[in-house]
Formats: C-alpha cells, sequence, structure tokens
C-alpha cells in the first residue's frame, strides 16, 4: 500500500510530509514494556498467556488500584474460577484536576521529577490532562495506544491537545501489545501522522520547514 495513502490531499502540504517522514522514518523504536518475563523474549514456546497473565496480576498496584474504584475483577479480566468471564478495555468518567492537586502542588514544578499521564477517555484529554501538562514542568502527556494508534484516533489527539499542551511537553506514541510483529507498522503510523500535521503548519506559516523538521526529530 502507498505510503501517501496517510498523508493531506493537498499538493505542496503532501510534499512536504513526505520530507517530513523520510527524516524520521529510519529511527529507532523505544518499546519499554514492564511486567515482562525476560523468558518472552528468550523462549521460542514461551505462553503469553492472557493480558490480565502480563499485565494485570503481576502488577499488584494497578489491581488494587482498580479495584478500589468499584470496578469488580471480573470486568478486568480477572477469570472466575469457571474461566467466564475475558474483561474489555472500555472508558469511564475520571477526574484528575482535585485528585492530582496535593501531588502538583507539593512536586509539579519539581524539574527532576516526570509524571506522564494518558487515559482511555479521549475528552479528558482536552478539558483535563492537556492544560495539566501544559503548566506543570514535572507532567507530560502521552496518548494510550486503544483509541489513538488509528490514523483517525491520531489527527483527533492532535486537534484536541496540542494547541494546550504543547509538541515539547508530550512524549510521543505509547505501545503495549502482545502482537509484536505490528509494533513497527503503529509506530510508522504515528510517524506518518505527525509528518502531515507538521507540514500542514508549514502550508500555513505556523512554522518553517527548519523548525519543523526539528519539531519532527524529538
Amino acid at each position: 500500500m502507498a505510503l501517501d495513502r496517510y498523508l493531506a490531499l493537498d499538493p505542496a502540504q503532501r510534499v512536504l510530509a513526505f520530507e517530513l517522514y523520510e527524516s524520521i522514518s529510519g529511527l529507532p523504536l523505544l518499546c519499554p514494556h514492564g511486567h515482562v518475563d525476560p523468558r518472552l523474549f528468550a523462549g521460542p514456546d514461551y505462553d503469553f498467556g492472557t493480558p490480565v497473565d502480563l499485565l494485570v496480576l503481576p502488577d499488584h498496584y494497578i489491581l488494587r488500584l482498580l479495584y478500589s474504584q468499584g470496578i469488580t475483577q471480573e470486568s478486568m479480566g480477572v477469570a472466575r474460577r469457571d474461566g467466564a468471564t475475558q474483561g474489555a478495555d472500555i472508558p469511564l468518567r475520571t477526574e484528575f484536576t482535585r485528585n492530582l492537586a496535593p501531588l502538583l502542588g507539593k512536586f509539579g514544578n519539581e524539574p527532576n521529577l516526570t509524571l506522564i499521564l494518558f487515559i482511555l477517555d479521549e475528552s479528558t484529554y482536552a478539558r483535563e490532562l492537556a492544560p495539566l501538562a501544559g503548566h506543570y514542568p514535572a507532567l507530560k502527556l502521552g496518548p494510550p495506544w486503544w483509541f489513538h494508534d488509528s490514523l483517525n484516533g491520531i489527527r483527533r489527539f492532535f486537534d484536541l491537545v496540542l494547541e494546550t499542551v504543547g509538541l515539547y511537553n508530550t512524549v510521543g506514541f505509547n505501545d503495549d501489545t502482545r502482537a509484536f510483529p505490528s509494533i513497527p507498522a503503529r509506530h510508522d503510523l504515528w510517524r506518518c501522522a505527525c509528518a502531515n500535521w507538521l507540514a500542514g503548519l508549514v502550508v500555513r506559516d505556523i512554522v518553517n520547514m527548519e523548525d519543523a523538521l526539528e519539531m519532527a526529530y524529538e
């Protein structure tokens, strides 16, 4: 499939987007993944198990945090003894501004702390997370992979947050998947969408090409 299927129809923007994409397409992928048994990478017959086995059960902090919010273990995919449930990723309405106030009041301007915020609920990005990360130096904004690793999802993310949070207060694309062969394709899509968005800024004379190339790399 042609790479430019991800790019704008405007010829001027498309040319710039392709140049920007080529400047970053060969960069390495940084894909840290916590709570993963190293045997996963070394053993050809390793049993992955379920996402719950890999991510939730080994991390008792996540399990307790979710359970404390009234989310049942069954709904998280922690199987009953009869193995009848699988769980699902469904966004819930949450609140960050008041709940993070004690932490940010004490550490929000701390130069040696970086706290990355992301969530399933897209509306929370524009309403709370982008303003918070744009204000507090210790906060950075990262997109979740569930709903933003599609072309339309990435565009929505840019439209929702970048004007408020600022490009340099984001951390790029997060990926947490057991489908390891899909990781290069998903990151490549993110880079194409980034290049296309930056090319739009250049075409509208908001930034010049030199700045766009630097922003793409960063």
